[in-house]
């Protein structure tokens, strides 16, 4: 079962505010994990946030990239393969990496 983040956020801010007594029962209200929500009171981040560093776009490139494919989309335009890469490798440079993007990159 994915982790829905927001639910995760809501999960925790119910146990802050005393909305719940219990991790166990704000986890099960919110239908997420009680060690996720025990981590993240915690102070442990998120999977996306906490091995952003291990990626070659940050979060904000990845996010800007989705923006850029939908606005193709909505232009009747959806990018091939190519201009996808094309856009990917544009990116990557303006981060100083010239490293090829490997063959499974989308």
């Amino acid at each position: 079962m994915p982790i829905n983040e927001e639910n995760v956020k809501n999960a925790c801010r119910d146990l802050t505010n005393g909305v719940y007594t219990t991790l166990s029962k704000a986890a099960r209200e919110w239908g997420v994990s009680r060690d996720t929500v025990r981590a993240r009171l915690h102070g442990r981040p998120c999977h996306r946030i906490a091995h952003e560093n291990q990626q070659r776009l940050s979060n904000e490139q990845e996010a800007l990239f989705v923006v850029w494919i939908y606005a193709m989309d909505h232009q009747g335009h959806a990018p091939i393969f190519q201009q996808v890469r094309s856009f990917g490798e544009l990116l990557l440079r303006k981060n100083g990496d010239f490293l090829p993007l490997g063959q499974q990159w989308i």
